[in-house]
């Protein structure tokens, strides 16, 4: 038998011992494409009930990447953020930003940040593919916010898109139905069952990327 551990999310897991039976071996899990994930709450697993149905996983398994999610609950598009860089050289980086940008913040702060994110973000990694992915459907997609229609931030990000050298943009509007069994209460984090589309929906359009 085959047995994978996958650890949290949520919080720091470390593995102090472990005892193997006669016969029984180790193997750690060796893929060997690299992958970073910027994004926020959902991307950090909120809501995910079971570490291996989040998006993130069901991805890097299907596709064969090492996933180092850099998700933060409630994070938006942050030069700053993309400045740290990080230590790793990845084939792909995938972003999962603009739920909580649309939501809170005026044209005159939303655009300036996520120009300057993806700008940052392609000097730091300049042979990296990077991948952005609009935000899924919500339960108050239909009510206009400072920034104005929903749809407006997927129209941004692929404007974005076709400026920045090796980046594209993925319409993730559609990827979850816009039915509350999907979501937690609060209609905007996916639970396990809406991570499923989510993440078929992603895997596809990677692949079409040949990524």
């Amino acid at each position: 038998k085959t047995v994978e551990i996958i650890f949290p999310m949520l919080c720091r897991g470390e593995l102090f011992s472990l005892s193997l039976d006669d016969g029984a071996s180790f193997i750690p899990v060796r893929r060997e494409k690299t992958m970073l994930i910027y994004g926020d709450s959902i991307t950090h697993g909120y809501d995910a009930i079971h570490p291996a149905d989040h998006y993130t996983e069901i991805m890097a398994r299907t596709l064969g990447y090492s996933v180092y999610n850099l998700g933060i609950g409630g994070e938006m598009f942050n030069p700053g953020l993309a400045a740290c860089g990080y230590p790793v050289t990845p084939d792909v980086i995938l972003t999962a930003y603009g739920t909580n940008d649309w939501s809170n913040l005026p044209a005159e702060t939303l655009e300036p940040n996520t120009w300057g994110f993806f700008r940052t973000l392609r000097e730091k990694f300049p042979d990296s593919r990077i991948v952005a992915l609009t935000p899924v459907e919500r339960g108050d997609s239909g009510t206009p916010r400072k920034y104005g229609s929903f749809d407006r931030i997927a129209a941004l990000l692929k404007t974005v898109a076709a400026e920045i050298p090796g980046m594209d943009a993925v319409d993730c509007t559609a990827f979850i139905p816009k039915d509350p069994a999907y979501f937690s209460p609060d209609f905007l984090h996916p639970v396990d069952r809406g991570f499923a589309p989510y993440a078929d929906g992603v895997i596809a359009a990677l692949k079409k990327l040949g990524l």
